[in-house]
């Protein structure tokens, strides 16, 4: 089975498994160094880095980039270019969130319309002016309908616009959801205490098989002398940027 590659992409990342005191019991955990906190855990929140890199992990795209930055179906089956403004995704069926809604066209409708309202005020504008409207033409079909032409929309969708479950917003709302997410990536949110630790744990029910990886702790340490001391008393060191999965 294909896995996704997940790219972090901080200019230096110090990762490990296991830390020298604790190596027996967390041999599943995977421990990531950034300099900073993430911002938000709204899939449409700020692109900064280190959100980001966590992020991706939580959510999946419609589309993504293989490892020769070829652009490839992800919670999309397939797509193509009907017309100048129509774009037409066929979505995969069977496909959960991670409180056990489903992913399907109506999901994908609500997460567009979402991001394009100005009302929300959503860093990732892309859409903003350019959406004219989603159609569902079937439970696993939509068609983006776009004022303009756009031709980079399914570049965009490699990265931006991960996937929320959309019950799950509309009853908790987006404040809650910026610090609990929940999406249909390879790993679900546990808990995250502000400047201090970012937990999140294999999703067992990913719809591309459980990550081997089983925990992943993101911790904020931003002296690079503490980065590099966590480096040097950690084992089975990876250093820069790597896949997660």
């Amino acid at each position: 089975m294909k896995k996704r590659m997940v790219f972090f992409i901080l200019p230096i990342l110090f990762l490990s498994f296991g830390m020298a005191s604790g190596a027996a019991r967390d041999r599943d955990t995977l421990f990531i160094a950034q300099g900073v906190d993430v911002a938000s855990l709204d899939s449409m929140g700020l692109v900064d880095a280190p959100s980001l890199n966590v992020r991706l992990n939580i959510y999946d795209t419609l589309l993504q980039r293989d490892a020769n930055l070829k652009i490839e179906p992800l919670l999309a089956e397939s797509y193509k270019l009907i017309d100048d403004l129509t774009w037409e995704f066929k979505l995969r069926k069977g496909i959960k969130f991670h409180n056990g809604e489903d992913f399907n066209a109506a999901a994908v409708k609500f997460n567009l319309e979402r991001l394009a309202d100005p009302k929300n005020k959503l860093p990732q504008i892309f859409l903003i002016g350019v959406l004219d409207r989603v159609e569902m033409i079937d439970d696993l079909t939509v068609r983006i309908i776009t004022k303009k032409p756009y031709p980079t929309l399914d570049a965009r969708f490699c990265i931006f616009g991960g996937m929320i479950a959309p019950k799950y917003l509309q009853e908790k709302g987006p404040e809650y959801l910026a610090t609990h997410p929940v999406g249909t990536g390879p790993y679900k949110f546990v808990r995250w205490v502000k400047d201090d630790e970012l937990v999140l744990e294999a999703f067992d029910n990913y719809w591309r098989g459980s990550p081997k990886i089983r925990k992943v702790v993101f911790k904020p340490i931003p002296e690079a002398t503490t980065r590099v001391a966590s480096l040097q008393t950690g084992e089975r060191i990876l250093s820069s940027i790597s896949p997660l999965i």
